[in-house]
């Protein structure tokens, strides 16, 4: 490759699948009333935030009702996902009952779950 008249060598991953890394430290987050805009200030009383966003519609910049949360140690986001019982727990924000899993990459979703995601996300925009 050529980056400003100069030669230059791109690393490749000798495994794509690394790029599709799953990060365990990450919780998806559905249901969220239509006026949260954060996800910190629910989670941090479980353990450090590092990253955390509430997904938007581009044309109506109106919440898609769900989001995601990143701690900073995995501990904490296995000590949450232990006090809620089952694979998909419930959390209660601002009164409403919010699911919360693990999240997983979509390349390694089953297809029933790929499903369940889309119809999810078909009902969040109604």
């Amino acid at each position: 490759h050529e980056v400003g008249g100069a030669d230059v060598e791109v690393d490749r991953p000798d495994d794509k699948r690394a790029i599709f890394e799953h990060n365990s430290c990450k919780l998806f987050v559905g249901g969220l009333p239509s006026e949260v805009r954060q996800l910190k200030q629910f989670f941090d009383c479980h353990g450090q935030v590092v990253d955390h966003v509430v997904m938007m519609a581009r044309s109506t910049k109106r919440s898609r009702g769900f989001g995601f949360v990143t701690f900073a140690r995995e501990e904490d986001a296995t000590k949450l996902l232990r006090e809620i019982p089952g694979e998909t727990g419930f959390i209660n924000i601002l009164d409403k009952r919010c699911e919360i899993k693990r999240c997983v990459p979509k390349q390694q979703m089953s297809r029933r779950q790929r499903k369940r995601a889309n119809a999810s996300k078909l009902e969040a925009s109604r």
